[in-house]
């Protein structure tokens, strides 16, 4: 084994094919070990040290310094300073010391899986693990790979935030922060994970887990537990469908089981949607946004779900019989056909009965009628389609109804035309009916 030590100057030293000792001493040196199983030590000074094929030990010393590995089993000590470890093939060892120390897999052309213990390398390159955790406070992916964070199995409650570059175990001192990750799979606790801009899974695993939505097209599991999908601070209007949430320009998400996810809540300030429109029958839904709930009840009356729906402002039913109760916002409530029972709640609200060229109550008699149970004439309005000689409206008892006429001349047949809606209140046919 041969011996190389350093001057107090800046120096290069190069090992050969045996087992080498090098010791840079002071200045920034470059430390090469090349072949053979080497101890490399940078001691003082910002030092650049490089391992080769070999099983290396290398020890940074008191300066910035930058550790390559090689394609060994190797044992990387930062030491003093903000050191970089690059990570390369290899099962190796790993720890910052002192300073804000980086670990960095920029280059490896590999995936990564970070789990608790260890990082995990793509393509057979091996496993890394820390001398004791946390051994870097940063943690660099190759970009371009779909890297992920796994905790699962672990009760190591977390937050996550891949947008914010940012990991704390939270019985842990001190957060990591994480560059280049895509996707997440939560611990046994109550996690917090939130996405970035690109297109994420993320899982909560076991707990009452938080995830936050974000850009891109992502793929969200709540798994056990009571979960939350929230998608404050997005900027942006949501639709919430059976089978997808869509975001605008901003991606549509998808969850893995529909119901794993047991309170979604929207973007304080904008135009949230519930589309339960291609629910088919024996399916409907009763909705009440002022409690902030949504069932899903089928023909039988089985509750298929049950969620929690916060800062919702629109709804679209079903084809069947839907209950839909608005709120204090001004909501836009659309039954969708079936015989719907509708109430706005306060504010002005529009209940849409008909979309341009579509009449939706225009089947199955009284079995395909809009109930509107709160009207308010000079705030409320009634959505129709087509023009005013379409349509009867007359009363009967306390009731007021508006029917579909076939003859053009607002004159209704009980036996030919259809009434397609109920209100208890009065309306004005001049100021409070909308026509498209």
């Amino acid at each position: 084994m041969s011996t190389q030590i350093g001057t107090p100057f800046s120096d290069n030293l190069l090992g050969g094919s045996g087992n080498d000792n090098l010791l840079g001493r002071k200045g920034d040196d470059n430390l090469f070990g090349y072949d053979g199983n080497d101890n490399l030590y940078g001691d003082e000074g910002n030092d650049n040290l490089f391992g080769g094929s070999g099983n290396d030990n290398l020890f940074g010393g008191s300066g910035n310094d930058n550790l390559f590995g090689g394609s060994g089993n190797d044992n990387l000590f930062g030491e003093k300073g903000d050191d970089v470890i690059f990570g390369s093939a290899g099962n190796d060892i790993v720890s910052g010391g002192d300073g804000i120390d980086t670990l960095d897999y920029t280059g490896l052309g590999q995936v990564i899986t970070l789990f608790a213990d260890r990082t995990e390398k793509g393509g057979g390159l091996g496993s890394d693990r820390p001398s004791e955790p946390p051994s870097t406070e940063i943690i660099i992916a190759d970009p371009g790979f779909i890297n992920v964070i796994d905790i699962s199995g672990t009760d190591l409650a977390s937050l996550i935030d891949l947008g914010a570059e940012k990991f704390d175990i939270f019985d842990v001192p001190g957060a990591i922060t994480i560059k280049n990750f895509v996707n997440v799979i939560g611990s046994n606790q109550n996690d917090t994970i939130i996405g970035n801009e690109l297109n994420n899974i993320l899982i909560g695993g076991s707990g009452n887990d938080f995830l936050g939505g974000s850009a891109g097209n992502d793929i969200y599991d709540g798994g056990d537990g009571i979960d939350t999908l929230d998608y404050t601070g997005l900027g942006q209007a949501i639709t919430l469908f059976p089978d997808r949430i869509e975001k605008g320009n901003l991606g549509t998400d998808r969850e893995v089981v529909p119901t794993v996810i047991e309170i979604i809540i929207g973007d304080v300030g904008f135009a949230n949607t519930i589309n339960a429109s291609s629910l088919e029958s024996p399916v409907s839904v009763n909705v009440d946004l002022s409690k902030e709930s949504l069932t899903g009840v089928s023909i039988s009356g089985v509750v298929n779900s049950v969620g929690t729906v916060k800062n919702f402002v629109n709804v679209i039913g079903t084809k069947q019989n839907d209950t839909i109760i608005g709120n204090k916002l001004n909501n836009i409530i659309n039954g969708f056909g079936g015989r719907d029972t509708l109430s706005g709640g306060a504010a002005q609200d529009t209940f849409v009965l008909g979309e341009k060229g579509n009449v939706l109550y225009r089947n199955s008699g009284f079995e395909d009628l809009a109930i509107i149970k709160d009207f308010v004439s000079g705030e409320d309005k009634i959505q129709l389609a087509g023009k005013r000689s379409d349509y009867s409206f007359f009363s009967q008892g306390s009731s007021n109804f508006i029917a579909l006429v076939g003859n053009g001349n607002g004159q209704f047949n009980f036996e030919t035309d259809e009434v397609i809606a109920s209100l208890n209140n009065s309306f004005n046919i001049v100021n409070d009916l909308i026509f498209v």
